[in-house]
């Protein structure tokens, strides 16, 4: 929604807005993830279960945060090695 537009609604039209939008980002991720688990021929009832297994869910989420952190680490370290900085001329005269 355009700034001009919300300048000119009550802030509970604002906050209906917001609501409407959410419920309908609820529903297309709601129906991406019944998609997908069809596509992969995953079983409603072991689903849920995983759905409602919250530490469970937590814990693979952090193992997948820091797999992702290692492996951002492990490419910035390949593009630092292959191409080594150069100095700018402030840091050359701070090293001086």
């Amino acid at each position: 929604m355009a700034k001009s537009q919300l300048n000119n609604l009550s802030k509970r039209q604002i906050l209906e807005s917001l609501m409407h939008e959410q419920t309908q980002s609820n529903a297309t991720l709601s129906r991406l993830i019944t998609a997908v688990a069809r596509t992969a021929n995953l079983d409603p009832k072991k689903l849920s279960e995983m759905f409602v297994d919250d530490k469970g869910n937590q814990e693979y989420i952090d193992k997948f945060n820091a797999e992702v952190r290692a492996q951002h680490s492990s490419e910035h370290q390949k593009v630092t090695a292959e191409t080594p900085e150069e100095k700018t001329d402030e840091a050359k005269s701070v090293e001086e």
